[in-house]
């Protein structure tokens, strides 16, 4: 953050919402902020339509990635699952 590398008022954006498909884009912001949204969006698109795929671009470090999955399957959904 103190390089620039990490935007810190890093906008969350939906650029693609098909379905039971969705793209954002996590601003360079904070990846574990990202994935945490992905993950909500994921699982409100998979109670709507049976399934989802997310996928994400452009932001930095996620994180421990099992968290996602997790909160998927607290949630009812049984994974969920980035590219």
């Amino acid at each position: 953050m103190e390089q620039g590398w990490v935007n810190t008022q890093a906008v969350f954006k939906i650029v693609s919402d098909v379905g039971s498909f969705a793209v954002i884009d996590g601003d360079w912001g904070l990846g574990q902020v990202m994935g945490r949204k992905a993950t909500d969006l994921a699982i409100h698109k998979a109670r709507e339509n049976g399934t989802a795929i997310v996928t994400g671009r452009q932001c930095c470090h996620m994180g421990r990635f099992g968290e996602y999955p997790e909160i998927a399957a607290r949630s009812g959904m049984a994974a969920v699952l980035f590219s």
